[in-house]
This record gives C-alpha cells, structure tokens and sequence, in this order.
C-alpha cells in the first residue's frame, strides 16, 4: 500500500509554533554527541568500554527521531485537558463531512434558476453565487451552506423573501488525514525525520482513529502507545487546533464498546517513541533497547540476550556521572545506562625476547603459552623460542616451542591458568 508518506502541513505548523512561544522549547538546536557503534564496543575491552559507557551516560545520545520528540513535546503541552471522552463525544456519532476549499457543490435556489448551478469551495474558503457575491463556505456542511446562501439572498441579496435553496456535494476535493511517528509502516523510514503516512478521507465514508491504526499497520515495537496525541484543527482555539490525548488501550476499550472517536480532514495522530536504555559489555547484543514502564535491569539484560560466557561480575549502573552496583530488580529510568563487565583473568608475558611484554587476557575457551605470545607480538628478533617457560605457584615449566612448531609436541599440553607468567628470555648468542 502506498502511504504517501512526507511532512504534514499540520506537523509542519506544529514544529512552527515552538518559534513564537507555544511550550517552552530551546531557542537555539542543541547539537547531540555522535552516535555510538555498539558492534565495534563490543569488540573492546573492559577499560575501553567501560569508557564508553560512562561518557554514553554523562552526555546521553542523539535522539533517532529529533523532530519527532519535539512534535510530541510541542502536541502533549497543548490543551491538555482534553483526552478520549472529549473527542468521542457523548453520542459517538459519526460526523458529517463538512466543506473544504475544491469541493464542487451544485446550489438550487427554488424558482430562481439563475442563481442555480455548479460552483467551487475556494482556497478563500468561500462559494460564489452567480452576480450577486459568495458566501463563507468551509467548515460547512451543505444543509448549513444552504442556510447561508438563503439568508444572504435576502439579506443583502436582491430578493425580497427567502427562497428554499438545495446544496450537493457534486465533486469532493482530496481528503486525508495523516499518522506520524511509531507505526509499523515507517519501518523502512529515515528515523531521524517526521515519517508520515497520508490516508485519504472519503466524504460520507468516516474513518476512525482505531482504523486509523489498523490501516498504518498497527504500532510499531518501540512505540508509546500510551501517550497517543491527535490533532484537530480548530481555527476558535487560541493556537488554531486543539489536542486530544489518549492511550491506545483506552481507545481498545472504546471502540469495544461501540464508542468510537471518528476522523476529520486535516486530522493528524501522533505517535511517540519510548525513551531507550544502553547496555554495553559482556552480553549477547549491546546497544539501545526501548524502555517500556516498569522494565528492570534484569529484563533489559534478557532483551540484549543475556550475559555472554565471558561476563564477570559487578555489573553497573551508571547515570549522569553516578555509578553503582545494578540491582537486577531495579526499574529503570531513561538514560540509565547498564554495564556488564568481561572477566578479567589474565596472565603475563615478560622477558627481553617478546616484542611486547605485558598483561594478556586469558580466552574464555582457553590459552597455550604459544597463543599467549602471538597476542603479545610474537618472538623479538633477539628472542629464545627454546628458553620459554611458565612460572606458576613457584613452578617453572619449560615449554618446548621448537617441538610444538615442527608438530612433535602438542601446543594444547601448555594451556595456562589464570595468573601464569610466561617467560620469554633473550638468547645469549
């Protein structure tokens, strides 16, 4: 299905709104800190990422969706008194479609054919009798625009007594009303902009809000369904639109029970994101994950998941410039960041004939001395591959390199332990 999607003019005039005093917002764009690469952090150790998580949780990320996020913040602040009940209305009947500029209605006035015939709803918003004037037309229905077409003809019009008059709607101009924001239809979107789907509106055929849904595919996983806005123009409200509020369960319920909050044109709903949470470290899938009411330290650990074989222990929680211990039942809040240690165990390569002695840490799945060496550089060229040894508990355990490298020695017979120094001399000759 084609959604149309682009920027609604309703969003557009929205976002427009933060310029001139509607809700408190940032005079000038406050630039976010670059986005952070969860795969190659994973490929870090503990200081490096333990580094990253701290500024992660000091300086926060970009938002995927800027103008989205100020969109809701601008929609949620506007008459927020009014929530499900005041747009279903007490009898919940569908509304008849009123008039919008590029309708053509055909208007009969009885006995005067001369001011009968087809005309068109201007960008004015306005009809034109035929040589007499027009009359405001928009926002009409054509039982109230035949009204006024009535009255005008008498007053200040040329007759002398009111004349039934008939209005058709013979051509209807496009309708829409649009979806911005968390829905499963903008998947394939640039998150960072107001994705938004156009569904046109059939006059005499209303659309409702809980079709609305249906018809963008439902909400999308990281959506706050809870925190649902519509936006309805309302050229008698102070902003020129008023905003209704709801939560998606509240409008399942409604619309259960025959109660439904039907659409107008130029009708606009609006759905948030939910705030995200970072895990890094030792787990399965590191990244952002959304966070929903009451989810735990412990069900984010499950959404990345769970711990890798190598996690340590001591897992953190890290906010602003606070860090402590992460208790697993804790609820957490957004921009908290979690972070799972590596285990840590090492061992130590020393010696004059290493190209780079110092700490390696021991694999998970097991270390020789020969790996251990690799990771530290390899042999110098000053290096004795013959006088190799391993010192643990007092021991010194010679390790035949030459052996192992012509295959008459097995490398795997020299696995180390955590805390193993491997000792790597220099050759005398």
């Amino acid at each position: 299905m084609d959604f149309g999607l682009k920027r609604s003019p309703l969003a557009a005039c929205v976002l427009a709104l933060a310029t001139c005093g509607f809700v408190g917002c940032p005079s000038t764009p406050i630039t976010p800190p670059g986005p952070v690469d969860t795969d190659e952090t994973a490929r870090l150790g503990n200081d490096e990422q333990l580094a990253t998580a701290r500024a992660l949780a000091l300086k926060g990320t970009p938002s995927p969706a800027p103008e989205l996020d100020l969109l809701v913040e601008l929609a949620e602040a506007a008459t927020p008194e009014l929530g499900l009940e005041a747009l279903v209305g007490a009898g919940g009947k569908a509304p008849i479609p009123t008039l919008v500029p590029g309708d053509a209605v055909e208007i009969g006035v009885f006995g005067y054919e001369s001011y009968t015939g087809v005309t068109q709803v201007s960008p004015e918003g306005e009809v034109a009798i035929t040589a007499v004037g027009s009359v405001k037309a928009v926002g009409l229905t054509t039982s109230q625009l035949a009204k006024a077409v009535a009255d005008y003809l008498v007053d200040p019009g040329p007759l002398k007594e009111r004349a039934p008059v008939t209005v058709r709607l013979e051509t209807p101009a496009e309708r829409s009303v649009s979806v911005v924001g968390r829905v499963r239809a903008h998947r394939v979107q640039d998150g960072a902009g107001l994705s938004t789907s156009l569904i046109p509106l059939t006059p005499y055929k209303p659309l409702s809000v809980y079709d609305l849904i249906d018809r963008v595919q439902g909400l999308d996983t990281d959506s706050a369904g809870e925190r649902l806005t519509l936006i309805r123009r309302d050229p008698s409200a102070e902003q020129g639109m008023r905003c209704y509020h709801f939560g998606f369960q509240e409008l399942l319920k409604a619309h259960l029970a025959g109660r439904t909050a039907w659409l107008e044109a130029d009708d606009q709903l609006i759905v948030p994101r939910l705030p995200s949470a970072h895990v890094f470290g030792a787990v399965v899938n590191p990244g952002a994950y959304p966070l929903r009411d009451q989810t735990t330290v412990a069900a984010l650990l499950v959404a990345a998941g769970g711990l890798s074989p190598n996690a340590g222990s001591g897992i953190l929680l890290l906010q602003g410039s606070k860090e402590s211990a992460a208790d697993k039942a804790l609820v957490l809040k957004p921009g908290q960041v979690i972070y799972v240690p590596q285990n840590t165990q090492r061992v130590y390569i020393v010696g004059g004939g290493v190209a780079n002695p110092g700490p390696v840490a021991l694999d998970v799945n097991g270390m020789s001395a020969l790996q251990a060496i690799a990771e530290a550089g390899w042999f110098s060229p000053t290096g004795d591959p013959d006088g190799v040894e391993i010192l643990r508990n007092g021991r010194r355990i010679p390790v035949p390199v030459s052996e192992i490298l012509n295959g008459q020695a097995k490398d795997t017979d020299y696995s180390l332990r955590a805390g193993d120094t491997v000792l790597v001399p220099e050759s005398i000759w």
